[in-house]
C-alpha cells in the first residue's frame, strides 16, 4: 500500500479544447490545442502536473497518433480541414498517416496531428528522471461502429516504444479493454496498466468494439474484483463518483479519476464536491488519488485548501 497522496495530471497536454465545455469555456483559446505537441510541452514543463494525459489511436497504415476519437470530426477542425477528408472516411484508422498530419485541429485551425513518437521524444528529453508522467490511454477503435484492425495495437505500442529507447518506467497505459490490458501484461509484465470504469449508474450496454463481445465496465465492487484477479497490480480509473465501498474495494492501490476535468472546481460547485468527496474518501482509506484535469491551476489551489 503507497499510502493516501493526491497527485495532479495534465488531460489531453493542457486540457481539452474539443468537448462542450471547453468550447463554452472563455479560456479555451488561451489552451494550445489538446493532443498537440504543443499542449504537451506546456504540460510537461507545468510545476503543478505530476503526468500527463494522451490518447492513441492509429492510422489505416498502423502508425499511432495522439488524437482523443477515432471519429475525426469529433474534433474541432478548421472547415479547409473538413473540406479535405475524403467522402465517406470518417475514421482515422480510414486514413494514412500522410493525410492524417494534414488535418488542422483546434479552435484557431492551427494545431497538427502529432505522432506517438513526436511525444516519446519529448518525455524523454524534458522527464528524463524515470518518474511514470506518461499516462497513454490506448484507443483503437472504442466506441465505434468500426472494426478493429487485424494488427495488434499492443505490439505497435511496444515496438514504437522499444525503437526510441524511451524507458518503460515513464510510461503507464490505460484502456477501457481489460483484454488489451491483460494482452499488454502478458507481453510486457513490467507494464504498468491501468483500466477505464464507466459510471455507476449510467447505461453503458454498447461493446468497445462492434466485431467483439467486451463492453464497458461500470464502477462497481464486483468489477474491481475481476479486474483485481486478472491484473492484480492494475491501477483504477473510474469517472467521477467514488464510494467508501469502491475505494476499499481498490484495497490501497491507486485511484485516478478521468472525468473531473472539465470544470474548475474553483468557479463550479458540483466540480468541487466531487474532487472533494474523492479527497476524503480516499484519505480515509490511505489510498493514493490522482485527478487527471483541464485546470491545472484550480485544482491545485483547491486540493491545498483541502490539506
Amino acid at each position: 500500500m503507497s499510502g493516501f497522496s493526491v497527485k495532479i495530471a495534465g488531460h489531453r497536454g493542457m486540457g481539452c479544447t474539443d468537448n462542450e465545455n471547453a468550447r463554452r469555456d472563455g479560456n479555451i483559446l488561451s489552451r494550445p490545442p489538446e493532443n498537440t505537441l504543443a499542449s504537451f510541452i506546456e504540460a510537461l514543463n507545468h510545476p503543478y502536473l505530476a503526468h500527463v494525459e494522451a490518447d492513441v489511436v492509429r492510422t489505416k497504415d498502423d502508425h499511432l497518433v495522439l488524437m482523443h476519437s477515432v471519429r475525426i470530426l469529433d474534433h474541432v477542425l478548421c472547415p479547409d480541414a473538413i473540406a479535405e477528408i475524403p467522402d465517406g472516411k470518417k475514421f482515422i484508422s480510414h486514413l494514412m498517416l500522410e493525410d492524417v498530419q494534414k488535418l488542422r485541429i483546434g479552435p484557431n485551425g492551427d494545431g497538427r496531428i502529432p505522432t506517438l513518437r513526436d511525444l516519446l521524444s519529448e518525455v524523454k528529453s524534458l522527464r528524463p528522471n524515470n518518474e511514470m508522467v506518461l499516462n497513454l490511454e490506448v484507443k483503437d477503435v472504442i466506441g465505434s461502429d468500426c472494426p478493429r484492425s487485424k494488427a495488434s495495437i499492443i505490439d505497435l505500442l511496444l515496438a514504437e516504444i522499444g525503437s526510441i529507447d524511451v524507458s518503460s518506467d515513464l510510461i503507464r497505459f490505460s484502456s477501457f479493454s481489460v483484454d488489451l490490458m491483460c494482452e499488454l501484461k502478458k507481453k510486457s509484465p513490467q507494464a504498468k496498466v491501468a483500466v477505464l470504469f464507466a459510471e455507476q449508474g449510467e447505461n453503458h450496454d454498447r461493446k468497445l468494439f462492434i466485431d467483439g463481445a467486451e463492453k464497458y465496465l461500470q464502477f462497481t465492487c464486483d468489477n474491481i474484483e475481476k479486474v483485481k484477479t486478472l491484473i492484480p497490480d492494475a491501477e483504477l480509473h473510474p469517472e467521477r463518483n467514488l464510494t467508501k465501498e469502491t475505494v476499499r474495494a481498490a484495497k490501497g492501490g491507486i485511484i485516478s479519476s478521468w472525468a473531473l476535468f472539465e470544470k474548475s472546481p474553483l468557479n463550479d460547485n458540483v466540480a468541487a464536491d466531487l474532487v472533494k468527496n474523492a479527497y476524503q474518501l480516499c484519505k480515509a482509506e490511505n489510498t493514493p488519488l490522482e485527478i487527471i484535469t483541464d485546470h491545472a491551476k484550480d485544482m491545485k489551489k483547491f486540493i491545498s485548501g483541502l490539506s
